[in-house]
């Protein structure tokens, strides 16, 4: 399995995210959670740009999980 990393901008967000996977070869799952661990939002991926829009979330702190080879990354969002 190949390592890859994420960035997350613009963040803190308000309208849309950009979450930008670099060294992904094989799709990836995407989970949004909320500061509970509860799932809000979830969609499989093979770009390595995803625009996510969070203009109906509410304001708070996220945390977004990519899944991809048995590898998990984890980045936190805020939305204001």
């Amino acid at each position: 399995a190949n390592e890859f990393s994420i960035n997350v901008f613009p963040n803190p967000a308000s309208k849309r995210t950009n979450i930008n996977i670099k060294g992904l070869n094989n799709k990836a799952q995407i989970t949004i959670s909320d500061i509970q661990g509860r799932i809000i939002w979830s969609d499989e991926t093979f770009e390595n740009n995803y625009e996510l829009n969070t203009s109906n979330m509410q304001s708070g702190v996220y945390f977004i999980k990519i899944t991809s080879e048995n590898i998990v990354k984890t980045q936190k969002l805020i939305v204001k």
